[in-house]
């Protein structure tokens, strides 16, 4: 048979099965006047030898796999159909490869299970669609899982209608949905925080607390939008959360460490404005206490017997409390309760050697110390640490250019320089606390009497010993405020400060009373070993210069020393205009 003409009605098709009624119309359905001429898609009528009856132009595809033999599938569910008692309807998707087109088969029995009436449509652009639809969807919620932890959505209650398959902090969706949203959000007292879950408004990057499972918190990041219905009332709402505990954490934890070396730098800079020691310290402890925001700050310098004092303090002064600092390990803060107050106090170093301390007081006990103030003052210790070297160090020096190496006491230089500046300092001419207003001292050369005899025969080492001893007698006559030096040889001076004649003359007799401490190094009883003193007291009123001053006592010394030695002498009264500045 030809394509179109599906042959006579009531007659006979392909020579295997005489049409009856049902097959005769059904047939003539499928003239090319008859309505199935026009339809879109394929009909055809096959018998049980999937011989094709008749056919539709629609069809033409179908009915020219079929007469090449590579309409399987159709083949197979026409054999499936006969071969179910009785025949029932089947359905198939019928893929052309050439085309790309997918064709919706139905299979129905007809003219008493003799024929088979196959009724198809073009699904492609029906699947098309959906294939679009459903990549879409899952690209959707690809996108949403790669920028968000989890989707959420609130019904009008409040409560979570959905949450996404992953769960959210520790909670399966389960353990969430049905519940209360904004009862698992964390709301600091005192605060006004807009939630997300029952917002009215869009919202994006909403930053709130919310309770894991395992009642830790974590800070999220909420993007929202609210539902409402066709009447405007609200029904909930839809949004997405992310998880950014870690990250603000880590903002955090650098947020600390820049205010640490801003801290640490203002203390640092601190510290190497200053040149003189004292002064070094003083800045260390201001800025100390300032950049800690606390009341009282203490620098301790360990002596080279190991003992600690006080080099410096910023604040009042407080009750350190009892601490073992042999036992107490170096380069660790520790957070001590004190008498009246809570100290924070560490061990500075300087090449692991502990050096002295840095303590931090603040007054009452009930606030600990965070663990931001111990990491801080554990980088101050170790610049304080090596500041208190470079002090020590700096001290090491000044007193190596400014003392005699033997005896320990000011060289030359060193007293006339700061005698100097006590004769010239123009604000200790007026003192109210002494009488007529006058602040008056008094300088006595000192010279040792037969000294070279002790070194010819007793040896150099002797020599040293008596300088030594000499040196001990006139530290140990001053007083606060007073010079003592070795000028050079067996020449030594002292500076009695604000001493007049009176005290000039005592101290002199003082000093001579003592010289039995040299009885051991005396080696002819004609020649004894001892001093010569001369005394001169300074004429500040009338304006007696360093020079003039150093010349009187000088002369009176030697006046002693022509005269028989082994005794003072009290220089007479500066004469006007000699050696004394206008």
């Amino acid at each position: 048979m030809t394509l179109g003409d599906p042959g006579e009605p009531g007659g006979e098709t392909s020579g295997h099965h005489t049409l009856g009624p049902e097959g005769e119309a059904v047939l003539a359905l499928l003239n090319a006047d008859g309505p199935y001429a026009d339809y879109p898609g394929p009909v055809l009528l096959l018998d049980r030898d999937k011989s094709v009856v008749g056919a539709n132009p629609g069809a033409i595809g179908i009915v020219h796999a079929l007469l090449s033999g590579t309409a399987h599938s159709v083949t197979a569910i026409v054999g499936a159909l006969f071969e179910t008692n009785p025949p029932r309807a089947q359905q198939i998707k019928l893929l052309d490869d050439q085309t790309g087109t997918t064709t919706d088969l139905v299979a129905l029995p007809c003219d008493g299970g003799q024929l088979v009436l196959l009724i198809g449509r073009d699904i492609s652009l029906d699947q098309n669609l959906r294939h679009a639809l459903v990549d879409s969807r899952q690209r959707y919620k690809d996108l949403i899982e790669i920028s968000s932890d989890f989707a959420w959505e609130t019904g009008p209650a409040g409560t979570f209608v959905f949450v996404s398959s992953g769960g959210a902090l520790g909670y399966e969706p389960s353990d969430l949905v049905g519940h209360g949203a904004n009862g698992f959000a964390i709301v600091p007292e005192g605060t006004n925080t807009v939630l997300p879950f029952t917002t009215r408004e869009p919202m994006q990057g909403v930053e709130f607390q919310f309770r894991r499972a395992d009642g830790g918190r974590a800070i999220l990041i909420a993007a929202a939008t609210p539902l409402f219905d066709a009447d405007g009332q609200w029904q909930g709402v839809r949004g997405v959360c992310r998880d950014v505990t870690e990250e603000r954490r880590r903002d955090a934890a650098l947020a600390r460490a820049r205010n640490r070396e801003r801290l640490l730098a203002y203390i640092v800079n601190a510290i190497r404005d200053e040149i003189e020691p004292q002064a070094m310290l003083n800045s260390a402890t201001r800025a100390i206490a300032r950049a800690f925001s606390i009341d009282s700050c203490e620098i301790l310098r360990r002596d080279s017997d190991g003992a600690l004092r006080v080099g410096s303090r910023h604040g009042p002064a407080f009750a350190l409390p009892d601490i073992d600092w042999d036992a107490m390990a170096v380069e660790t803060a520790a957070d001590l309760v004190g008498a009246d107050g809570r100290v924070l106090v560490i061990q500075s170093t300087y090449h692991r050697e502990p050096n002295g301390a840095v303590v931090l007081w603040r007054e009452g006990t009930a606030s600990s110390w965070t663990s931001e103030e111990g990491d801080l003052l554990v980088d101050v210790a170790t610049q304080i640490g090596v500041a208190l070297e470079q002090i020590a160090a700096h001290e090491r020096l000044e007193h190596l250019s400014t003392t005699d190496p033997l005896t320990g006491l000011f060289n030359r230089r060193t007293f006339v320089d700061r005698l100097g500046a006590i004769v010239g300092d123009e604000s200790r001419r007026k003192d109210p606390r002494r009488q007529g207003g006058e602040q008056s001292g008094a300088l006595a050369y000192v010279d040792l009497d037969n000294f070279k005899q002790v070194k010819d025969q007793l040896g150099h080492q002797a020599g040293d010993e008596v300088l030594i001893e000499v040196a001990a007698l006139l530290r140990e006559s001053a007083s606060g405020g007073d010079l003592v030096a070795r000028l050079g040889g067996d020449e030594f001076a002292l500076w009695l400060d604000g001493g007049d004649g009176d005290t000039a003359e005592a101290r002199a007799k003082a000093l001579m009373a003592g010289l039995s401490r040299l009885d051991g190094y005396q080696t002819n009883p004609e020649k004894r070993l001892g001093l010569s003193v001369g005394v001169a007291v300074h004429d500040r009123a009338g304006g007696e210069t360093l020079e003039g001053l150093i010349a009187r006592a000088d002369q009176a010394m030697y006046r002693v020393k022509h005269g028989g030695k082994g005794t003072f002498a009290i220089a007479d009264p500066a004469v006007a205009n000699s050696g004394v500045q206008d």
